[in-house]
């Protein structure tokens, strides 16, 4: 990939790890895609999760902080060329429209010129029922309301 471009790659991980060999094969797999950024739903066990970081040595990676958390939202940078700052976890006590707290992480990628955003680790309510659609509104709302913040403040 030229220095002057970017790799972003989301992947809902689905209850990490589902079998008994997801981690070694996530880690075949972004380390053949080489992502600078990888962005995961669904990470069901944290020492899993650490696990694939051991295997992946070139990247960093963080989890959203959600104490008591049945998944988790995860990141993965690519050392040699991103800078992860401003880590955090948002909407953390609104559990209604945010059963698995967004990540937000401010990344910066080196290239002649720098790419600069920040990426925020989302997976909403599922299901069909009215509730969950209510929750997935709500939660939408509550994004509109909190990037249009971001966006004022600069």
């Amino acid at each position: 990939m030229p220095r002057d471009e970017a790799s972003v790659l989301t992947w809902n991980l689905e209850s990490f790890p589902l079998t008994p060999g997801a981690t070694d094969q996530v880690a075949a797999l972004i380390a053949e895609l080489r992502p600078d950024v990888a962005a995961f739903q669904e990470v069901a066990d944290v020492a899993a999760f650490n696990q694939l970081l051991a295997a992946l040595p070139q990247y960093e990676g963080f989890l959203n902080d959600d104490p008591g958390a049945y998944t988790h939202l995860g990141l993965l940078a690519k050392r040699e060329r991103v800078t992860v700052s401003e880590v955090e976890t948002l909407f953390g006590d609104n559990w209604y429209a945010f059963p698995r707290p967004p990540l937000k992480a401010h990344i910066t990628i080196d290239a002649p010129d720098p790419i600069d955003f920040v990426i925020v680790v989302l997976h909403l309510k599922a299901q069909i029922d009215a509730d969950s659609q209510a929750r997935r509104l709500t939660a939408s709302q509550d994004l509109d309301a909190w990037l249009h913040a971001e966006l004022q403040s600069g």
